[in-house]
């Protein structure tokens, strides 16, 4: 989780450099799951480092985008955006650690059984 929080962090001060944008680029709910997408890319990630953890998340992150539909430059308006409003920033933060609790809590239970 510790990392969850890191990657936010990063990902808050990234985007909070330009604050122009008006029009939401990526609706709320989607990015949730993209967020929550490149939580377990990153948590996949862990446990290597340097260039090659750089690089793998990097191509990743492009494959969770593609995914959705986004360009890297379409997600980093979309952080842009949402970085304007702590508290809609707040409640996306919020419904991907409950999404990313709640995936772990169903894999847990199917590992079990």
């Amino acid at each position: 989780m510790k990392n969850f929080y890191l990657f936010f962090l990063f990902f808050v001060i990234v985007i909070s450099c330009n604050r122009d944008q008006k029009k939401v680029p990526i609706q709320e709910d989607m990015m949730v799951n993209v967020l929550t997408d490149l939580y377990f890319v990153e948590a996949y990630f862990e446990s290597l480092s340097g260039n090659l953890k750089d690089s793998m998340i990097a191509v990743k992150k492009l494959e969770v985008l593609a995914k959705y539909g986004l360009t890297d430059s379409i997600f980093n308006e979309a952080g842009k955006y949402y970085s304007r409003n702590d508290k809609l920033m707040e409640q996306i933060e919020n419904k991907v650690v409950e999404q990313v609790d709640k995936l772990i809590k169903v894999d847990s239970l199917k590992q079990k059984n």
